[in-house]
């Protein structure tokens, strides 16, 4: 999913991008396995694991060299979780 909103960020700078899972679990960090699918302008593509940021929050941070569009897709252990 990459319905968040553009954002202009320069070559080689570290970003962030924010995940809200709609599933509850009693254990996120162990129940849930979350990774994003980074694609580059040049179309190299890289996964980067995201980590659970504590209550229904998870976070990725990617970083390239290339400037220009960047997309990404989440990929997540639940299905079920419309969120992540």
């Amino acid at each position: 999913m990459n319905d968040q909103p553009d954002r202009q960020i320069q070559a080689n700078i570290m970003v962030e991008v924010n995940f809200v899972s709609t599933a509850v679990s009693s254990n996120p960090f162990m129940d849930t396995a979350l990774d994003v699918q980074f694609t580059a302008p040049d179309g190299s593509m890289k996964k980067v694991p995201a980590f659970w940021a504590g209550g229904d929050q998870w976070r990725v941070r990617y970083s390239s060299p290339l400037t220009g569009r960047h997309a990404y897709q989440s990929i997540c252990s639940n299905t079920d979780d419309a969120g992540l």
